[in-house]
């Protein structure tokens, strides 16, 4: 039998500006979190037991700045 477990987390945060003037931005950042586990099984061919254990962890963070020089 295989057991297997996951969990997984995402989120975003946005800020932005109101778009109405010559200068605009938008921050933000963004995180994810992962987790999985599977119980051991059986390789029939090999007789092991394999153990599978998966973590991932990201953080990022980006940005845009912008200004009109003219109404064009």
């Amino acid at each position: 039998t295989t057991d297997t477990d996951y969990k997984s987390f995402t989120q975003e945060l946005i800020f932005a500006s109101e778009l109405d003037g010559p200068l605009n931005f938008v921050v933000g950042g963004f995180y994810y979190d992962s987790t999985s586990r599977t119980q051991p099984y059986w390789v029939a061919a090999s007789g092991f037991q394999l153990w599978v254990r998966d973590k991932a962890r990201s953080w990022a963070g980006f940005g845009e700045l912008t200004y009109d020089l003219t109404d064009q």
